[in-house]
């Protein structure tokens, strides 16, 4: 299954659990009828002969019914959902994380960061940032958010001092599966269905204990010292239903368990085998999976709002007296066997205060002695071989075209062991001044305007000149320290040292974010134009705050045949044609490469005036509501006419890149000046 076929059953099992939502409210909303009828049979009763007025058809029992889902159950969902806009940071912390800093000395938590770091790089994604739950002894951790740009990792400190590296890199590559194929958005909207379900126990657990206390304050009379005989009716009626819904609650807790377990185990076993794929070692995951199954504290979590998230964790968070039925996650023996087959069935013993290099002796490439992480400039030198130019012959036909577009669709998606390779070569070569500049909020914020400003000249001082009149002072004192460093910054760096200092900018606050972005706006445009670069760095990093800051756009699919849209696609791949070749002839024999690869009438190049950044950013708006399969169509495309000339320029590099961001597809890097065949 590739990465569009993931998001199509993604969305697929987005429409079972509002099914599986409407069947528990339906049960739920049934039951309060219920209890409605009986209440209203009880009060209308005929106080001389004691006889109820029991009528099942009963507008009032409706009503108590449908006002009681409405504002519990619908409001406790819409609730959670709009609290959770803000994506994985909410979850993070409401779990107790810590957001970790690039600058932490615990060598652990450095070993995450660069494994995180290098995955991120690898698989086109922003590198998210990393929580730390320290006040958590079980190994495990988890993924959230609603896209790529809004992820967070949450990590466990158990699993940070027990995990070995390798192991540790294995359940990376497993939560990176569930951030690349789609299951996060269902996750986190499965906690808004769950939170609304599971309100009716609370809700009824306050009308008992606020009824108790009233009792108390009251003495339980009326005025005048007599008991109220009609009070007294309504009292056993709120009692009644407060007790109802505890047992309500209850009941949602069945549905909700339930619910998690039809959407969720299927999805652990896939993260499984897609970690196996990339890690290219059963071992790696299953060596976690074993670690679990051998430790004191297991897997468990023990934060308060832990139920409500226990789908989320890489293995079984809480306890279930159905555990065996009703699980989040599959039994550790059936996920273990099915990576490693030949396991023999035992668990090795964990010591609860053993460091993991200390435990496992593992001394892998990345390491440093006593087990803790090299520094970037400690890492490999190795950067994958840069290819020379080669010409464009007229053998390459649609044959090598085709092969090229799916060997790039195929890394969509997915993580592996060449572009991995590439990231650590990239972290290394990224001067140390800039990497230690994208650890805060401020000296982050000086990293992207050092990205933005010109080599040198008149251009570069009127920047500078702009820059210190509208920023943060502080910002402009960080800028001027690493400003120096940028010299030795080629094309190929700029995008990963974005990728790097993102988590640092999902510090900033919503009008910090503000004027970040309009002092960025304002470097791009104070040469009266905006290159191309520009422009997509001012895309990516325009979306990935507003999915921080919780303005994350909606995912809708409004087309689903690609005639409709082709003059938006002109639009694309005319720019991607210009992005590069120079020559007129050149870009329209790139544009009939593409055209050829989707075979759809109407397409036709388009001249710089007709798909300028500004017609390309609009055009991109429109193909976002592509449904999956048409972004690999178009995807596919892209890369056709990217391979025209066998080569990858960093402008194309970079414009695919945006291209994959706005289509929330996670591209793998295409190495400026990689060789395409």
């Amino acid at each position: 299954m590739d990465f569009f076929e993931h998001q199509d059953v993604a969305r697929k099992k987005t429409g079972q659990l509002v099914l599986l939502f409407c069947l528990a409210v339906v049960s739920i909303g049934l039951i309060l009828y219920a209890v409605g009828v009986v209440a209203s049979g009880y009060l209308m009763a005929d106080r001389e002969t004691g006889a109820w007025a029991i009528e099942w058809v009963n507008p009032l029992a409706a009503l108590f019914s449908v006002t009681l889902l409405l504002l519990i159950v619908g409001g406790g969902t819409m609730y959670k959902l709009v609290q959770l806009r803000a994506g994985g940071q909410v979850v993070a912390r409401s779990l107790g994380g810590r957001l970790l800093s690039r600058d932490t000395n615990d060598a652990g938590e450095r070993r995450l960061l660069n494994i995180v770091e290098e995955m991120a790089l690898a698989s086109g994604t922003p590198v998210p940032p990393v929580y730390v739950m320290d006040d958590e002894r079980g190994l495990n951790a988890f993924a959230a958010g609603y896209s790529p740009s809004s992820a967070v990792i949450g990590v466990t400190r158990g699993a940070i001092d027990h995990f070995s590296r390798a192991e540790m890199q294995g359940v990376m590559a497993h939560e990176f599966s569930h951030i690349l194929n789609g299951d996060m958005r269902l996750n986190i909207r499965l906690m808004g269905v769950i939170h609304g379900i599971l309100l009716l126990g609370i809700v009824g657990s306050m009308i008992i204990r606020s009824f108790f206390y009233g009792s108390m304050m009251s003495g339980g009379r009326s005025r005048g010292g007599r008991k109220d005989s009609g009070g007294g009716q309504i009292v056993i009626v709120v009692l009644v239903v407060g007790g109802v819904l505890i047992v309500l609650g209850a009941v949602g807790t069945f549905f909700g368990t339930l619910i998690k377990s039809a959407v969720s185990r299927q999805r652990e076993f896939l993260a499984d085998a897609s970690a196996v794929q990339f890690t290219r070692d059963p071992q790696t995951i299953a060596g976690a999976l074993r670690s679990i199954g051998g430790y004191k504290h297991r897997a468990r979590i023990v934060s308060p709002h832990a139920p409500e998230a226990s789908h989320l964790f890489f293995a079984q968070a809480i306890t279930s007296g159905f555990s065996s039925v009703f699980a989040t996650h599959p039994p550790l023996t059936d996920r273990i066997k099915r990576v490693d087959p030949s396991w023999d069935g035992t668990f090795p013993q964990v010591d609860e205060a053993a460091y993991p290099e200390v435990r496992s002796g593992d001394r892998r490439a990345g390491q440093g002695p006593g087990g803790e992480d090299r520094t970037s400039l400690e890492r490999l030198q190795d950067v994958l071989p840069i290819g020379a130019a080669g010409a464009v012959g007229g053998a390459a036909g649609a044959a090598v075209q085709g092969a090229i577009a799916a060997s790039v669709l195929e890394s969509i998606g997915r993580i592996d062991e060449a572009h991995v390779e590439h990231a650590r070569g990239l972290l290394t070569s990224i001067p140390e001044p800039i990497r230690e500049a994208t650890n805060d909020a401020f000296s982050a914020r000086a990293v992207i305007f050092g990205l933005l400003l010109h080599d040198d000249g008149p251009e570069r001082k009127k920047q500078l000149d702009r820059l210190k009149s509208s920023a943060d002072p502080a910002v402009v004192r960080a800028l001027a320290r690493i400003l120096p460093s940028f010299e030795g910054v080629g094309p190929e760096l700029r995008l990963p040292i974005l990728d790097i200092a993102t988590p640092a900018l999902a510090a900033m606050t919503a009008d910090q974010a503000v004027t970040f972005i309009d002092n960025a706006r304002a470097l791009a445009e104070a040469d009266e134009k905006i290159e191309p670069f520009e422009w997509a760095l001012l895309r990516i990093v325009e979306r990935r705050l507003r999915s921080m800051l919780g303005n994350e756009r909606r995912s809708r699919v409004d087309y689903y045949a690609m005639h409709k849209i082709t003059d938006d696609v002109s639009v694309l791949l005319s720019a991607v044609a210009r992005a590069g070749h120079a020559a007129l002839e050149s870009q329209r024999l790139a544009f009939d490469h593409a055209a050829q690869q989707l075979r759809v009438p109407g397409l036709a190049f388009k001249n710089e005036s007709d798909s300028g950044l500004d017609r390309l950013g609009s055009a991109l708006e429109t193909l976002t509501r592509m449904a999956p399969r048409l972004k690999k169509q178009v995807l596919a495309a892209s890369a056709v006419c990217i391979s025209a000339d066998r080569m990858v320029t960093p402008n194309e590099a970079e414009l695919f890149r945006v291209i994959g961001d706005e289509l929330d597809v996670p591209v793998p890097p295409l190495m400026p000046g990689q060789k395409l065949a």
